[in-house]
């Protein structure tokens, strides 16, 4: 199977968002990692994509991904998808990349994993690891021919970055389709979350598990 692992970062107010950047990194240990940037702001992120673990960036700089839902970003992964074949495409779970790649499996029966919190290579046959029921784990593999979609766990791996290194970038030309820019998007409202941090969280577990070791 190809090496080519494709990312498709999501921008938060203009910046690639750290669960996008996490998966990345994710994808760079396992193959060639390539990232897909869309958006106004597109252009100016790309570089930084490079620090990350991409070897090369797809970049559309256009207003109307940040301006109206998913389509338009599914019709332009989908126009990539006719020109290459990636091994795997892989996204952070969030809302609109969710739903980007259900219509993507949808359009191009390409099969997809979600919820994964780890993905390895065992020879040339990759292995997704999903929790399943509880303490359970299930290990799920691609078929050898076509591309892969797998949604990945927030904060399943870390975050690395390689100051200086860069990345080759492609501008992409492509006229976006009219009949995809029908959901506009009216405003974004961000919610405040209740209840502890999860990172203060896995701290406390951590403490806890080494002071039950030394009893």
């Amino acid at each position: 199977m190809s090496n080519t692992i494709w990312v498709l970062v999501e921008l938060e107010n203009g910046q690639p968002a750290r669960s996008s950047l996490e998966v990345l990194g994710k994808a760079s240990q396992l193959g060639r990692a390539e990232a897909i940037a869309l958006g106004s702001n597109a252009s100016e992120i790309a570089p930084i994509l490079g620090e990350y673990g991409a070897s090369k960036v797809f970049v559309h700089a256009d207003a109307v991904y940040d301006t109206y839902l998913t389509l338009p970003a599914v019709d332009t992964i989908s126009d990539l998808l006719k020109q290459y074949q990636p091994a795997l495409l892989m996204l952070a779970t969030t809302y609109d990349l969710r739903d980007i790649a259900a219509r993507l499996n949808a359009r191009h029966n390409m099969g997809l994993i979600t919820d994964a919190t780890d993905l390895r290579l065992d020879g040339d046959t990759l292995q997704v690891t999903v929790p399943w029921g509880g303490e359970n784990v299930v290990t799920a593999t691609f078929p050898k021919q076509g591309t892969g979609i797998v949604l990945t766990r927030p904060k399943a791996f870390g975050l690395e970055r390689q100051e200086g290194k860069t990345a080759e970038i492609e501008t992409l030309s492509l006229s976006l389709n009219a009949e995809s820019q029908k959901m506009k998007i009216l405003d974004r409202v961000e919610v405040q979350s209740e209840g502890p941090s999860l990172e203060w969280v896995k701290l406390r577990i951590s403490t806890w598990w080494r002071n039950l070791r030394r009893l």
